[in-house]
């Protein structure tokens, strides 16, 4: 174990590739760099609209459940209705305690 991150049985962690990581430390650290960049593309670039035109144009923020979970939270026979009232619970807590609005439009 290096700073915290246990090392996986059987790995090894050495320089290789364009970015010459070494050690699973570093290795770590990119892997949660990539899953960030990972989520700001999807953010960006999945569904239509996507999340960030539905938060942006003031189609609101239901626009972004379709986009992310719509075959399961959305439509007239969802599997997963208690996730849409989950998402929009958490969001509208999110706004309340950074004092801003959570606008029109929550459910998909």
């Amino acid at each position: 174990t290096s700073s915290g991150v246990p090392c996986a049985s059987g790995q090894q962690y050495y320089g290789r590739g364009p970015i010459q990581l070494s050690w699973n430390y570093n290795y770590k650290a990119a892997g949660d760099a990539i899953s960030f960049k990972t989520a700001v593309w999807a953010w960006m670039t999945g569904g239509s609209p996507t999340c960030h035109n539905a938060m942006v144009n003031g189609i609101g923020f239901g626009a972004t459940i379709q986009a992310i979970n719509g075959g399961l939270e959305c439509g007239s026979n969802p599997s997963n209705p208690a996730g849409q009232q989950h998402r929009i619970q958490l969001y509208n807590s999110y706004c309340s305690t950074l004092g801003v609005s959570p606008g029109p439009n929550l459910t998909c």
